[in-house]
């Protein structure tokens, strides 16, 4: 399991405040590369790096995921917290740096906690979600 740095609140912080800043782009700043960024940024530890640089579009990374976990989101959570030993916790239990897989009008998506909310990348930047929408979470380190 990756084990969190000690400056990992401030660094969590920093990760977030650029990432609301970014705009959304299959493959850069996606779901899934936002939530294994802050992961990287706390422990140092890429999560996401067979994945990194194989899409650029919806498809691909459907295709991307499907081809790394046979499904969706959810299944993908599932394969990495599996291989890195991410603790799965009750999502009322879930808190700042955890990562979790929230509901949204669109669909699962990868997110971290922020302690009051789960953050998740949007079309600009970041989504604040409310906590009661996270579906699974994993405690990171």
């Amino acid at each position: 399991m990756p084990t969190r740095r000690e400056d990992w609140p401030e660094r969590l912080r920093a990760f977030v405040e650029a990432a609301a800043r970014t705009p959304f782009a299959y493959g850069s700043h996606d779901c899934l590369l936002f939530a294994t960024g802050a992961i990287e940024a706390m422990t140092g530890t890429d999560l996401a790096a067979a994945a990194r640089g194989t899409y650029r579009d919806a498809e691909g990374a459907a295709a991307a995921l499907a081809a790394f976990a046979g499904g969706g989101v959810l299944e993908a959570a599932e394969r990495v917290a599996a291989e890195h030993g991410l603790q799965e916790i009750a999502w009322p239990l879930a808190q700042r740096g955890d990562v979790a897989v929230v509901r949204t009008p669109l669909g699962p998506a990868l997110g971290i906690c922020t302690g009051t909310h789960a953050a998740v990348a949007a079309p600009v930047g970041l989504a604040m979600v409310q906590m009661a929408r996270i579906a699974r979470a994993w405690r990171v380190g």
